[in-house]
Parts: C-alpha cells; structure tokens; sequence
C-alpha cells in the first residue's frame, strides 16, 4: 500500500513541477492577453 501511495505523492509532484514551468516560461508567449494596461495606462510613461 506503501508503496502505490509514495508513486501517486512523486506522480502529483511531477504534475505540478511540469506545470509550474509550463506556466512560468510558456503560458504567456501562448496566451496574449489584450489588457495589459499598467497604473500609467497601455505602456509604461516612466512617471514612476
């Protein structure tokens, strides 16, 4: 029993390290979002 638990924990941790990267390096280039406005409006003024 030990041991189908201990592959399930390290088959989650696998998941969600994939995932982590996949968002961080990925997931913006694949999805432009068209709000990215800042405090300054479309792009930065450099008043800040």
């Amino acid at each position: 029993m030990e041991y189908v638990f201990q592959h399930i924990l390290v088959l989650v941790a696998f998941i969600l390290a994939i995932g982590y990267i996949f968002k961080k390096f990925f997931w913006k280039s694949i999805v432009k979002s068209g709000d990215d406005t800042t405090l300054c409006g479309k792009d930065d003024c450099g008043c800040h």
